[in-house]
């Protein structure tokens, strides 16, 4: 080992011992080949206490390394250069005692788990490696920022949702839209109550290459602890760090840091926060509508007795939320005086992890007309938060659709399909109940493709099962201007089951065509018979009643 390495290590150990010895770094830094690296965090706020501590842990030891090499922790640890990096970061193992003692060896004893090397090394690093490595450290954390930022939308979907393949990796595009770089996971455990689990994290740069990857992140704290933001992600236990400090060529910015600017420095997507808008002057005076009481007292419960008043509200270019109730810290509950709220701005990315899960004619969603957004709101079970069921309620929209299979299908069954790759599609009001058994009881939903077709859909979509059992109907309307069917009788309709697996919904179409081609036949029977025939209670099913008003029908 040379001079530079041994002194790199005793710089390292000496480091770590000092900070342990002042219960500021509760962290086994460099921790042997295959064990975990564990880390507790305090009450501070998460990203700050994730920069903190990363700092403590990396500058010590990143004096000794090229700007190009790799460094990590486990066994995906790899180096590029200098030659002593792999014996030092890879192959050893440093941690350090509560005592700033030091066990004596030779220059050619490598230094073990359990033993601190004593004095700290007789040099200064350049002023360049050194902000290279307070840069590098602030990004060390990055692990539990991603695992914080999938905690953090699963807080408005259900937690199931992001556990599902499809779910995490819808997430991890909307997450991935705000970086350079691009972020996925393999799997998520995300439960209410239960510890947080993110296997196989990958942070890859705006070329591809992979230039951080976490095998598997484990974290005592539930999505209700935090909500809290009592003890952020608690302690955690990162196993298989590894993350590349090279640099690009273009500005000399480490390419793990380049993958991870802000939001605002992203080229590529970036974000806008919005003015906030001035408050009236009277606005210390006004309430919220529906909770009231919770100012005024009349909802308060009795002393001590956990509940805590709150309105909270949430906003960004992409996504506006907000809260009304009160919070029982004890029970872990909030009992919410209205409805959650919330306004998102619909993509490709949103439709797919939200709406489709509402109503399979929605999958192929791409944006809505003047990118407006959507006004949701979900109501918990007996409106105490978290819950194991909400009842959703989706505002009416007019949705840009691309040419999925099933809205396709449906288009040329009805002679329309005509040109264009994207459609326009007006929808009534969405409602559905969700559990958290990944069950959607959907209620009957009205669409509009274009200005003829009319479609409605009702049913059930079990995402756990994975399969959809639902019917979809093209009432009296459509089936007289599509079909040209204009003796059919008022609120007729041809109703088809709609079934399959939840990625690919399917309907039978040829069984379609034969109940269409019965349909003609008996309008060109004589007209004496063909009110009668039309309006036979083996065909003729009824409709469930709209619970909206449909927008495009005429009063």
């Amino acid at each position: 080992m040379s001079r530079t390495a041994a002194a790199s290590g005793r710089s390292l150990a000496h480091g770590l011992g000092a900070l342990r010895a002042q219960n500021r770094l509760p962290v086994t830094a460099g921790a042997p080949v295959g064990q975990p690296l564990r880390a507790a965090f305090s009450s501070a706020p998460l990203l700050d206490s994730i920069h903190r501590r990363a700092q403590h842990s990396v500058v010590s030891h990143f004096y000794a390394l090229k700007h190009n090499s790799l460094l990590g922790a486990g066994p995906h640890c790899v180096q590029k250069k200098p030659p002593f990096a792999q014996s030092i970061f890879q192959r050893r193992a440093y941690s350090s005692s509560n005592s700033n003692v030091g066990h004596k060896r030779s220059a050619k004893s490598p230094i073990r788990a359990g033993q601190s090397s004593g004095a700290a090394a007789q040099y200064s690093p350049s002023p360049q490696y050194l902000q290279l490595a307070q840069n590098v450290a602030k990004k060390l954390g990055v692990a539990l920022v991603v695992a914080a930022a999938i905690a953090s939308a699963s807080l408005f979907s259900l937690p199931w949702v992001l556990s599902t393949p499809a779910g995490l990796k819808t997430a991890t595009a909307i997450y991935s839209a705000t970086i350079p770089g691009t972020v996925s996971v393999e799997t998520a455990k995300l439960e209410w109550k239960q510890p947080i689990q993110i296997s196989g994290v990958k942070v890859s740069d705006e070329q591809g290459a992979e230039v951080l990857t976490v095998k598997q992140i484990e974290s005592e704290a539930s999505l209700w602890g935090i909500v809290r933001g009592k003890h952020g992600l608690g302690n955690t236990t990162v196993q298989g760090f590894r993350v590349d400090f090279g640099r690009e060529e273009t500005g000399g910015e480490p390419r793990a840091l380049a993958a991870l600017t802000k939001p605002q420095n992203n080229r590529r997507s970036p974000l806008r926060t919005p003015t906030e808008t001035p408050l009236p002057k009277s606005a210390d005076k006004e309430r919220p509508g529906g909770c009231g009481d919770c100012f005024r007292g009349g909802g308060a419960r009795p002393k001590n007795g956990g509940g805590v008043p709150i309105v909270a509200a949430a906003r960004s270019e992409k996504f506006r939320g907000a809260v009304a109730g009160a919070v029982d810290v004890r029970a872990g509950k909030v009992h919410l005086a209205r409805p959650l709220e919330a306004d998102i701005e619909i993509n490709r990315a949103t439709g797919q992890l939200f709406l489709a899960r509402l109503n399979p004619l929605l999958a192929g969603v791409v944006g809505t007309q003047n990118s407006g957004q959507v006004r949701v709101f979900a109501s918990p079970q007996d409106m105490v938060f978290p819950s194991d069921q909400y009842s959703l309620k989706v505002d009416p929209m007019t949705l840009v659709l691309g040419r999925g299979d099933l809205v396709s299908n449906a288009l040329e069954f009805l002679g329309q399909k005509g040109p264009g790759k994207t459609l326009t599609m007006r929808t009534s009001a969405i409602r559905a109940t969700w559990n958290a058994a990944g069950r959607v009881e959907a209620a009957r939903t009205d669409v509009q493709i274009g200005d003829k077709v009319h479609l409605i859909t009702w049913g059930t979509m079990d995402w756990a099962q994975g399969n959809v059992d639902m019917v979809l109907a093209i009432p009296a309307d459509t089936l007289k201007v599509a079909l040209r069917v204009p003796s059919v009788a008022s609120g007729y309709n041809l109703q088809f089951p709609l079934t399959g697996s939840v990625e690919r919904p399917t309907l039978d179409w040829k069984a379609a065509g034969k109940q269409l081609a019965k349909l003609v036949v008996r309008q060109r029977a004589p007209n004496g018979w063909a009110g009668i025939l039309l309006t036979d209670r083996n065909d003729h099913r009824a409709l469930p009643e709209p619970l909206d008003p449909i927008p495009w029908a005429k009063s």
